[in-house]
């Protein structure tokens, strides 16, 4: 009862304009900080707490049950000194109705007259009136906060099939769902919660910056979250989710890095913030920086599989893959169904156990997104194998679900089925899929546009139609210079098609140079990979060719165009071995992509 009470007088005092009350959740984190991980604020460093939290005041209170009748306690504290400032009480039967009335004299006892807006509601409708809804949806928040999506989704529910108006459990719904992958879902939950009566101006920002995330829309959801976080500096979530707008969105890796670690920072045990902190340094190749802080994360949770799957990755780069086999095991043990597992399972080459978790996808459909998800791996396990036409074939399904929040992966999709084609010689079918992909988007889409001119110049470098080429790069530099606001990673996609452009006028020491421009982003550098090393035989630099060979068969690569740069990585290296005269070695590269090829 005293935690529901806590969060009730914490509600009744929000949505105060000019006056900032410190979240429950914002006060636990500071707790967890100084050696105390529980729901309830310890006595003994309560004042302590609210010093760290920058608050001025502090109220303390009891709730005590009499015969009759309940009796609720206040005392108003200066925080600097500890002095009591004024003490109340109320008494009464309805719970709700005291905290109305005790928030009330708080509110007049620290002169909030002076404040600038004051949102009159009773307090169970500003939360829930539900003791065992509101339970549920603390147990779904500790879940959240662990990275453990569908435990939490399930503890929301409970919590929203008790109370449907329980507004604060709707927000954690749909965030969850949206880092779960379940978009649909994610998007019908804000569309109940946009009915709820009392929704402030920040929960209607909030919706937004959610239903923003879903459609890939990263630039207007920054705007958002931005501000949020100069509204709210002390809330995890708004930093996790500008972060992601960010990472999604511009591609600045370290601001996003920025924003995830300010979330991390204001409460340590925040798992979900980690992923993309550990994703970040995986980009930068910075992986004994990053093997550490995995080291850290995992001493925070044992039982995580999320740390032990990132621990493999960088094992794989670091050259431990003794290691990493462990990790994956441990991983799997703990959480069997995790999606997360696909890609370290792909870079070790555990290829039946990455089917069979696709498999497991397929079949419990738990959402569009994560059945999608299961295609796309069942389609680059075939490309791994060799088995192309099959592996299209998967890809191809995960093009046919009619949902506009699987769009950008959709894009993925037609860049590993156009690149596939072009490897097979069978062009005409790549610019087939380029034209499907054009009905997809609108005018205003200028990173789709600028990825539909860059495919159309691979297209056209495949069949050595230089006037194709250059007129297609120049519609990119005119779309460049048209859009001056467009994102800084799309230029990216320009420098891309240059190289491809330098490489089609027999000018590969150009075309490496186009190539260096990209080295801030793993997609394209992957998306090069093999252009570089081409470039580096033709100049006759093997040994970079084969270091680039080797990249393109390992975690160096990026992970959704692992499946077109693994067999390439061995015949690149098998190619340069042959020309240095190490036929040994080359010998032994062709025969690994024949053994990897056997069932093609």
């Amino acid at each position: 009862m005293g935690q529901i009470i806590q969060e009730l007088v914490i509600a009744d005092l929000s949505g105060i304009d000019g006056f900032k009350v410190f979240s429950s959740q914002r006060l636990f984190d500071i707790q967890k900080q100084m050696g105390i991980d529980s729901r309830m604020i310890d006595q003994s460093i309560a004042l302590n707490v609210a010093k760290m939290a920058g608050a001025v005041h502090m109220i303390t209170g009891n709730i005590i049950e009499g015969v009759e009748q309940q009796i609720l306690t206040a005392n108003i504290l200066n925080v600097d000194d500890g002095s009591i400032l004024k003490s109340r009480q109320v008494r009464g039967q309805d719970i709700f109705a005291m905290v109305d009335d005790l928030t009330a004299l708080v509110k007049n006892d620290i002169d909030l007259k002076r404040a600038d807006r004051i949102l009159d509601v009773n307090v169970k409708e500003k939360t829930t009136s539900n003791m065992e809804a509101y339970n549920h949806y603390l147990e779904g928040v500790d879940l959240l906060y662990q990275s453990l999506f569908d435990k939490s989704i399930s503890s929301f529910n409970k919590a929203i099939s008790l109370d449907p108006n329980f507004k604060q459990a709707y927000f954690k719904l749909a965030d969850t769902q949206l880092w779960a992958y379940y978009f649909n879902e994610s998007h019908e939950t804000l569309e109940q919660l946009s009915k709820l009566p009392n929704l402030t101006e920040n929960d209607q920002q909030i919706i937004q910056g959610i239903e923003y995330l879903i459609r890939e829309e990263n630039e207007k959801a920054e705007a958002i979250y931005q501000t949020l976080v100069n509204k709210e500096s002390d809330n995890k979530e708004y930093w996790y989710s500008l972060g992601e707008s960010i990472y999604h969105g511009r591609a600045n890796m370290l601001e996003a890095l920025d924003a995830f670690e300010n979330a991390v920072n204001l409460d340590p045990g925040f798992a979900l913030s980690y992923v993309h902190i550990f994703d970040i340094y995986l980009n930068r190749e910075l992986f004994n920086r990053g093997f550490n802080k995995v080291e850290k994360y995992i001493e925070l949770f044992p039982q995580a599989a999320n740390g032990y799957i990132y621990r493999c990755q960088y094992n794989i780069a670091l050259g431990d893959r003794d290691g990493a086999a462990s990790d994956i095991e441990i991983a799997q043990n703990i959480d069997p169904e995790n999606h997360m597992l696909t890609v370290p399972l792909l870079y070790l080459e555990k290829l039946q156990d990455a089917e069979k978790l696709a498999n497991y996808h397929l079949t419990e459909k738990l959402s569009e997104g994560t059945e999608f998800d299961g295609k796309i791996t069942m389609g680059a396990i075939r490309l791994m194998q060799g088995q192309f036409k099959e592996g299209i074939s998967y890809y191809e399904e995960a093009l046919s679900f009619d949902n506009p929040y699987l769009k950008p992966l959709s894009t993925m999709a037609v860049w590993i089925i156009v690149e596939t084609y072009i490897s097979q010689n069978q062009p005409e079918r790549a610019r087939k899929y380029v034209a499907e992909l054009k009905k997809w988007i609108d005018d205003n889409d200028h990173h789709t546009i600028l990825l539909i001119d860059y495919f159309n110049v691979i297209v056209a470098s495949s069949e050595k139609d230089a006037d194709m080429v250059n007129q297609f790069i120049l519609k990119m530099k005119q779309r460049l210079d048209s859009y001056p606001g467009i994102k800084s990673v799309d230029h990216y996609i320009y420098y891309a098609g240059l190289a491809w452009e330098s490489w089609l006028n027999n000018e590969p020491l150009k075309a490496l140079e186009k190539i260096s421009l990209v080295q801030d982003s793993k997609q394209w550098k992957t998306s090069l990979y093999n252009l570089e090393a081409l470039c580096y035989l033709e100049t006759k630099q093997y040994d970079l060719a084969i270091e680039i060979g080797e990249k393109m068969s390992s975690v160096k690569s990026y992970w959704e165009l692992f499946p077109i740069t693994y067999a390439n990585g061995f015949y690149i290296k098998g190619l340069a071995y042959e020309a240095l005269g190490r036929i040994s070695d080359a010998i032994q590269e062709f025969e690994t992509l024949s053994a990897h090829w056997k069932n093609a």
